[in-house]
């Protein structure tokens, strides 16, 4: 029996305080959460490439369920926002668009 396998996308407004940590390194922390597969950062202004401690955008995140041994929609992406907004230089997340993009049986 194979295990049920969804891919979540999780999209909306954030921001990130690039004078604490770079943005490469904030998403690098983001992707080292379980479960997560990707993550993009897309600034409302991508010709501001000053160290800025309100850097807002969109962010676009894919969780896949496969490494949660019993995965709980509602519980496991939870954690997995409280852990992004623990990041020291995470302003903000609100997510906006909550998808399943693919089921694999």
């Amino acid at each position: 029996m194979k295990k049920e396998s969804n891919t979540y996308e999780l999209k909306g407004p954030a921001s990130i305080n690039t004078k604490i940590t770079p943005q490469s390194e904030v998403l690098s922390d983001i992707r080292s959460i379980r479960g997560i597969t990707t993550v993009s950062f897309t600034p409302d202004d991508p010709t501001d490439t000053s160290a800025n401690s309100n850097y807002t955008g969109v962010m676009n995140i894919k969780v896949d369920n496969y490494p949660f041994k019993l995965f709980d929609k509602k519980r496991d992406i939870g954690e997995i926002l409280a852990k992004i907004k623990k990041i020291p230089a995470m302003n903000y997340f609100r997510i906006e668009l909550e998808t399943m993009l693919e089921h694999l049986v």
